[in-house]
C-alpha cells in the first residue's frame, strides 16, 4: 500500500493539481475502507505528508458510502467480465476445445490490457462518475 501511495498515488494527484492549474499546497482527500494496510502508520504518515487527508469508511459500510461503490465499481467489473466471457468464448470457438488456457502468463497480459480498456471506457461516462459522490452525499 505504501508503494501504491509514493508511486501511484502521489504523482497522479499531483499531475491532477497541475493540470487544474491548483497550487501545491491543496490538499486532496482519499477515501479508504478499513483494511489493514490503509490503516498502518507508514500509509498515514506519507499521506499526511503530502497533504492528503484520509477518512476511512467505517466497516461494512462501504456499499452505502464508498464514492466508487457506489456507481463505478458495478460499471467496471461488468465491463471486466464480459471482456473475459467475449475472450473465453472466442478461445472456444477458435480452437473448438472444450478446455481454455488460464495460467497465468496467458492471463497477466489480458487482464492488464482488459484493466486498461475498462478505465477509458468508465472515463467515457463521467455521470456515471459523479452520481456515486452524489449518493454518498459528498457531493
Amino acid at each position: 500500500m505504501l508503494e501504491y501511495v509514493e508511486k501511484v498515488l502521489i504523482p497522479s494527484i499531483d499531475e491532477i493539481k497541475d493540470q487544474m492549474d491548483l497550487p501545491v499546497r491543496q490538499r486532496a482527500l482519499v477515501i479508504c475502507d478499513v483494511f489493514r494496510a490503509h490503516r498502518c502508520a507508514s500509509v498515514i504518515d506519507a499521506l499526511t505528508n503530502a497533504r492528503i487527508e484520509h477518512v476511512f469508511v467505517p466497516a461494512g459500510c462501504t456499499g452505502e458510502l464508498q464514492p466508487m461503490d457506489l456507481s463505478v465499481n458495478g460499471d467496471f467489473k461488468k465491463i471486466m467480465k464480459d471482456q473475459f466471457t467475449e475472450w473465453y468464448a472466442d478461445q472456444i470457438a477458435k480452437d473448438n476445445t472444450k478446455t481454455v488456457e488460464l495460467k497465468l502468463s496467458t492471463m497477466k497480459p489480458l487482464h492488464a490490457r482488459w484493466t486498461i480498456q475498462a478505465f477509458d471506457k468508465i472515463k467515457e461516462i463521467k455521470d456515471t462518475v459523479l452520481l456515486g459522490w452524489k449518493k454518498s452525499g459528498l457531493l
